[in-house]
């Protein structure tokens, strides 16, 4: 006899058809737990309500037909200041499109800052709060997600906690008052003191806290009454999501030696000594290119230019998930990059683990001593270089075009989503002999 599931609610703002990395974490979850014996509901907001930076419409094939998703509505300003300034201006992906001689740009992260605490996404939190009471009453839901960014999704936990008798589990998925990019929201003194408060009120009150790094549990756990809640359930990579292969994909990828960057790129992410040993290689090795899918801003473009590296860079915008499997397919070495900031040794991008699932040779430039350096020196997948090794990056890069690195992949299989869901799965049920 079938044992019958165990409903668990998960209210995130971020789901499909939004894109982006970090709304794939909950997808896949949501596509393994039922495989666990849990049931999951989606909670999240009207697509048509929502402000989303990113959409791609291909991710709502990755939501399991199985799984319950009920949304609401929301109030958005960031949708007003989108009409009024233009969305391409909009500050978003860690202010990586920010011109910073812009007053517009400079007033509206003044606003954005200091006007919404936690963030602008705060405005969904009274309806989300109200359809979720009903979900849990309706359902005698027992347990409840709150993942976050946005941190003001957090807010809506400690709401349902105080009202209804639920194990809370609060995911936070990057920092959040320790983000890299905090001091750019021009925060007043009393505002932030007031969100570290809230973020501590989360990190204590939910019964289990998830993160996805050793760096990140080291920072909640600093502001924590009770460390031992919080748990380690990393990003990870779905072998179903290698699809297709159109082999008609951009012929200009044939015959060279393709390097592919995929994500966000900024002045933060420090990519001079990159780009220092790129060039020398080119002299070398001039059939190597580097390929760009994303979003870049001016910093990029200005490093290419000035070494008059024209030729062997092209940048493509966003490209929705179901296509970028062509560009990784003919690519032969991936790059990855982790911010030039403090705390940055416990970032690791959700980007590092779908790199994984190709095997092909990763080339880091970040904290050496970092987690994102320790996996991919533990799976035998890559290396990462110092921001200033060009000696170190120039060797790699020669490695990658003469084809005698040494990886092996070993280990990878533990960041596959299906095991990552069973160990959420075992952490969740820990709560379970706990009295409401």
């Amino acid at each position: 006899m079938e044992q019958k599931k165990q409903k668990i609610l998960i209210i995130t703002y971020y789901w499909p058809p939004s894109g982006g990395s970090g709304v794939q974490r909950w997808i896949k979850f949501a596509k393994y737990l039922p495989a666990c014996n849990w049931e999951p509901i989606i909670l999240t907001v009207d697509p048509s309500k929502a402000s989303y930076f990113l959409v791609d419409e291909s991710l709502i094939n990755s939501v399991a037909n199985n799984v319950t998703v009920i949304r609401t509505k929301s109030f958005e300003p960031m949708r007003l200041f989108a009409k009024i300034i233009g969305k391409k201006n909009m500050p978003h992906s860690g202010f990586s499109n920010v011109n910073k001689s812009s007053k517009l740009q400079t007033i509206f992260r003044f606003i954005r800052g200091n006007l919404f605490v936690t963030d602008p996404r705060k405005g969904w939190n009274k309806y989300a709060e109200k359809a979720a009471l009903q979900i849990i009453d309706k359902y005698n839901i027992q347990h409840v997600v709150t993942t976050s960014p946005p941190h003001s999704s957090q807010l809506i936990g400690i709401q349902l906690k105080t009202k209804r008798n639920i194990n809370w589990i609060a995911d936070l998925r990057d920092p959040w008052t320790d983000i890299f990019y905090y001091n750019q929201l021009m925060k007043i003194d009393f505002l932030k003191r007031k969100e570290a408060k809230i973020e501590k009120r989360v990190i204590n009150e939910a019964d289990i806290v998830l993160t996805v790094s050793k760096g990140l549990k080291t920072i909640f756990a600093a502001k924590s009454e009770h460390p031992d809640n919080i748990h380690i359930i990393e990003n990870g990579f779905d072998t179903d999501d290698i699809g297709t292969i159109d082999p008609n994909f951009n012929i200009q990828f044939k015959g060279k030696f393709n390097l592919l960057y995929v994500g966000i790129i900024s002045d933060q992410y420090n990519m001079h000594g990159f780009f220092e040993a790129f060039e020398k290689i080119t002299k070398s090795y001039p059939h190597i290119h580097l390929n760009f899918v994303g979003v870049q801003d001016q910093y990029i473009h200005k490093i290419v230019a000035a070494l008059n590296l024209q030729a062997f860079v092209s940048f493509f915008e966003y490209v929705k998930k179901a296509s970028l499997v062509n560009y990784y397919a003919q690519s032969d070495m991936l790059v990855l990059a982790i911010p030039d900031t403090i705390n940055n040794e416990g970032i690791v991008t959700g980007k590092i683990f779908e790199y994984l699932s190709y095997k092909k040779p990763i080339i880091g430039v970040g904290p050496t001593k970092g987690n994102a350096a320790e996996i991919l020196e533990n799976v035998s997948a890559g290396k990462m270089f110092d921001y200033t090794d060009v000696n170190g990056l120039t060797e790699m890069l020669r490695q990658g075009v003469d084809k005698t690195t040494q990886f092996t992949y070993e280990g990878i299989v533990k960041y596959t989503r299906k095991n990552l869901t069973q160990k959420l799965v075992a952490t969740i049920e820990t709560l379970k002999n706990r009295p409401l």
